[in-house]
């Protein structure tokens, strides 16, 4: 999933999640610009997160994104 923070390779911790799994998890609610919080929206095939304040008026909430396009962007780069 893109619009949230991406570790490549072995967590620092020795395997499984742990800093970088809650990196990510915090990442998805943090403003990218500013580490303001935030939340995840879509604008055109950008996934953003960002706090009200740069949040583009012309982006949408990933349901809503789904309900026009028929598709989450959010679910074309999940990590498999």
């Amino acid at each position: 999933m893109y619009g949230v923070l991406v570790f490549a390779g072995v967590d620092a911790g020795g395997g499984g999640q742990g800093g970088s799994g809650r990196a990510r998890a915090m990442s998805a609610h943090t403003c990218e610009l500013c580490g303001q919080p935030g939340e995840t929206r879509a604008r055109g095939s950008w996934i953003l997160t960002r706090c009200p304040a740069h949040m583009p008026s012309e982006a949408l909430s990933l349901d809503a994104f789904e309900r026009v396009n028929g598709r989450n962007p959010a679910n074309d780069y999940s990590e498999k």
